[in-house]
């Protein structure tokens, strides 16, 4: 086995142990980077002896070590969210073949720090780097539900909220009910509110104060997203949202 190819072997394996905080064995690790057992046992064991994996006690399960996560805490915030988000934005969109997406609160607005592009024939334009309104895009409604009241209250009082399509709230006192629904619920759906035939969910990540940081999002044309998988979608992108947070919180202690 040459050097490059046991790295990408390596990171595939460190890739699947992200999305696991709990722990995940050498046989579930295998079957998903499609390698023999013996293969990802021994690479593993490199792993392991250099802090980047380690055993969950009393356990055969393998979960992100403290070296790695040492190393992680280091990188500036942005791109430790997007190195610990990668592996559950590749897991969703070749789930569901939609694009995902990974978008923080900056200031008053959303921005999109990271997308996995689907293969389907009809996509949605590339949004990384792109700048949102807090009040008609799927991740922006999600932040402003978790944002402090002051925080939100500043936000719906000082401009007027504008259409950008044919579902976008524009008047307060109908979106505050709309964004106390969604805090409930721990998630936000869209449907022509940030432009009309485009469909999305986003899914919270808090920091260890229980402070929204950061959204994971899944989208398409509304013609072919949900679809019939509605209920999967949610429970894998909630999932995905939890472990991150997890994770995100190991790595920050």
């Amino acid at each position: 086995m040459s050097t490059v190819q046991s790295i990408e072997r390596a990171f595939a394996i460190l890739q699947v142990v992200a999305a696991h905080p709990e722990g995940v064995g050498v046989t579930a690790v295998s079957q998903q980077v499609d390698l023999h057992k013996s293969t990802v046992s021994r690479l593993l064991a490199t792993l392991e002896g250099v802090g980047a994996v380690e055993r969950v006690p009393e356990s055969n399960l393998f979960r992100i070590g403290s070296s790695l996560l040492s190393l992680i805490s280091q990188v500036p915030f942005h791109q430790q969210l997007i190195t610990l988000a990668s592996p559950f934005l590749h897991q969703l969109t070749a789930q569901f073949g939609e694009d995902s997406g990974l978008c923080v609160p900056d200031g008053d607005q959303v921005l999109q720090i990271d997308q996995v592009r689907g293969q389907q024939q009809i996509q949605v334009r590339n949004w990384i780097g792109e700048r949102y309104p807090l009040h008609s895009s799927v991740a922006g409604k999600l932040f402003l539900a978790f944002f402090a009241e002051e925080r939100r209250e500043r936000y719906l009082g000082e401009r007027p909220l504008i259409r950008y399509a044919s579902q976008t709230y524009t008047d307060p006192d109908q979106l505050r009910p709309h964004l106390l629904t969604i805090r409930q619920q721990g998630y936000s759906w869209v449907l022509d509110e940030f432009a009309d035939g485009l469909a999305g969910l986003a899914v919270p990540i808090f920091d260890g104060n229980n402070q929204i940081v950061a959204a994971v999002t899944i989208y398409g044309p509304s013609f072919r997203f949900p679809g019939d998988n509605r209920a999967a979608v949610l429970s894998l992108a909630l999932d995905a949202g939890k472990k991150m947070t997890d994770l995100l919180r190991q790595s920050n202690r």
